[in-house]
């Protein structure tokens, strides 16, 4: 008999929004955002660009937030409780050729995730780690697996599909692989969730 223990669950689901409407949406916020910035001598980029928290008020993204909490209240009632998660905080991400995320968690929140607002061809995948990743990369009995699965991968990733969510504990350790498209950027929305209102 074996016993799966300590699974780790990601959530993935498609949303059926308007990602043309989005793209537009983030492409204007970020031309508006690169102006007032550059009028006040500061720099907002991490890894390609990043925006600040956006107001949760807006109202081109407030059917993705309700999608997001819908979805977020749905996983969490099978891995934490079955309290209504909220979005405390979302920005925008915009990532040219070479332009990545390095490995990273999201403290003070339930669930985090991201959607894919614009996804080109080899734009860089999303990739989770395992919770014991760096323990596990001392051992020897990783470099004998001959066929990975989700028992015994050290990393897992999910592949960027426009109008797609992910969702995932907000413990888990993630990065995202540079957009290795040399034309087109990538496009995607990060959010973190919690049972109460931030």
């Amino acid at each position: 008999m074996i016993q799966d223990i300590f699974k780790v669950p990601i959530y993935q689901t498609k949303l059926e929004l308007d990602t043309k409407k989005l793209t537009k949406f983030c492409n204007n916020y970020k031309k508006n955002e690169d102006s007032r910035v550059a009028d006040e001598g500061q720099w907002l980029t991490a890894s390609g660009w990043q925006s600040p928290n956006l107001s949760l008020e807006l109202s081109d993204i407030k059917p993705l937030i309700e999608k997001i909490e819908e979805h977020a209240t749905y996983f969490s009632s099978s891995i934490i409780n079955n309290n209504i998660q909220f979005v405390i905080n979302l920005w925008l991400n915009i990532s040219n050729f070479k332009e990545g995320n390095r490995t990273h968690c999201h403290p003070n929140s339930d669930i985090s995730g991201v959607y894919y607002v614009k996804t080109p061809e080899e734009c860089g995948r999303l990739t989770l780690e395992h919770p014991i990743k760096h323990t596990l990369d001392f051992a020897e009995t990783p470099m004998k697996v001959q066929n990975f699965n989700s028992y015994n991968a050290t990393e897992w990733w999910m592949p960027p599909v426009a109008d797609t969510l992910y969702l995932f504990p907000s413990w888990l350790n993630h990065f995202v692989e540079p957009n290795m498209n040399k034309t087109k950027e990538r496009i995607s929305i990060s959010f973190n969730t919690r049972d109460t209102h931030g």
